[in-house]
């Protein structure tokens, strides 16, 4: 694993460490494609929208989430290919070390 995507992984697992933001992790992951507005996030995670809005820029920092426009609407959308990347080499880093 080189140094940068180390850093990387390590800011990504840090943000995760939240329960809300892996809370709100995981339903925009299962959204898929088609993402999630703050609305339908909210009703899920019993959370105020000033709390989500800094999770969410905490996520998108990381490289966890996208985020675009549409219309009046924010649509957050997961990074699934850096979600793989990391646990990929997490689990690398862990069935290498453990045999």
């Amino acid at each position: 694993m080189n140094s940068t995507f180390a850093v990387q992984g390590s800011k990504a697992f840090q943000v995760l460490g939240h329960h809300a933001r892996l809370g709100a992790f995981q339903l925009i992951n299962e959204a898929g494609e088609e993402g999630l507005t703050p609305s339908q996030m909210m009703s899920s995670l019993h959370i105020h929208s000033a709390d989500l809005s800094r999770h969410l820029r905490k996520m998108i920092a990381a490289g966890l989430v996208s985020v675009t426009k549409a219309g009046k609407n924010q649509i957050y959308r997961a990074n699934k290919a850096f979600s793989f990347h990391i646990a990929k080499s997490l689990m690398d880093t862990v069935m290498t070390r453990s045999v």
